[in-house]
């Protein structure tokens, strides 16, 4: 069976969902990596930051262009579709020690509702996939879609990094955030 999406004109469509359509369908660039808790050390150079792009550049696998996202519509379920592929910092686990990895690149897909609230409308994301890269960092807790606006949205991450400087995983959140290209 195959499934199209498209974010095409339908005649019959409700207005605010084609103007939803016009305002959030398509591809958008990585723009930016935040962590929510204090100054961390994903690198090991001995200086920690919130803003992760500092502390990737000096991991192995760091790609900006490897990351980025597609908004879509499917007709058949009445759902947006939301793809991320964002920049994890990675770590195994050998004989009790934690090893750093470098960058993974986790893929997150949504599906999120368009719900009619008479006004401008709004969304509901009402189903989060992504498969786990067997890794026991970045431990994954929770994720969500927030902040849509007309240019960008952002992918939020609980979820646990080790911390080179303070030698343990530390619990927190990464917004993502991704603009319209």
């Amino acid at each position: 069976m195959v499934t199209l999406a498209s974010c095409s004109d339908n005649n019959a469509e409700d207005p605010d969902l084609k103007r939803f359509k016009n305002r959030f369908c398509g591809d958008y660039q990585y723009s930016s990596a935040i962590w929510t808790g204090g100054n961390i050390d994903l690198d090991g150079d001995g200086t920690g930051h919130k803003n992760l792009d500092e502390e990737f550049r000096g991991c192995s696998g760091y790609d900006t262009k490897s990351a980025s996202a597609e908004v879509t519509y499917d007709d058949s379920e009445e759902t947006f579709r939301v793809s991320a592929k964002v920049p994890f910092y990675a770590a195994n686990e050998s004989d009790g020690k934690i090893v750093p990895e470098g960058i993974i690149y986790e893929n997150f897909t949504f599906k999120v509702q368009w719900m009619d609230d008479g006004q401008e409308g709004q969304i509901e994301v009402s189903e989060c996939l992504y498969e786990d890269m067997g890794y026991p960092i970045p431990d994954i807790i929770y994720v969500d879609v927030i902040s849509f606006t007309d240019n960008s949205f952002d992918v939020t991450v609980e979820c646990s990094l080790y911390d080179q400087h303070e030698g343990k995983p530390v619990k927190g959140t990464v917004i993502f955030t991704f603009t319209r290209k």
